[in-house]
């Protein structure tokens, strides 16, 4: 995988952003943390092309780039170079949930969380609004830059 060429994140970098997005308990994060890096590196290329598939305003910043990102915003370069965090940060979270729904494993996890403690079965994530928040700034016309 290249970065910005078949993907915004690379599998090494993934347990990061996932980091920065959910608890340390929660099932999907505990789940996408014991795949090995070849399996990440598959549920992030399903990730992406879902990612492809939204509607984003604005332009690329380059005529000829793979993916959508990098972006133009209301016609100022946001970064030539790289997609922007809450990107990555989606991208980890679409493929992490990819990941649950092929393994079918969030209720047990979820199980075994609740009984050793860590998490109370009614706090479960809807992630889908988690990254349809991510993707907020790229989805409407008018936002800050």
């Amino acid at each position: 995988m290249t970065e910005n060429i078949d993907t915004y994140v690379l599998p090494v970098d993934s347990d990061k952003f996932l980091a920065e997005v959910l608890p340390t308990s929660d099932p999907l994060r505990v789940t996408w943390e014991v795949l090995t890096e070849e399996e990440k590196e598959g549920y992030l290329s399903a990730a992406l092309w879902k990612l492809e598939d939204f509607n984003f305003k604005d332009e690329k910043a380059r005529f000829h780039q793979p993916l959508k990102f990098p972006r133009i915003a209301r016609g100022l370069p946001v970064n030539f170079e790289k997609a922007p965090l809450e990107i990555k940060r989606a991208q980890v979270l679409i493929a992490a949930d990819i990941a649950r729904e092929e393994l079918y494993i969030k209720k047990r996890n979820e199980e075994a969380c609740a009984a050793i403690g860590l998490l109370r079965t009614q706090n479960v994530i809807n992630y889908n609004e988690k990254v349809t928040t991510l993707l907020t700034r790229w989805l409407t016309q008018w936002r800050k830059i």
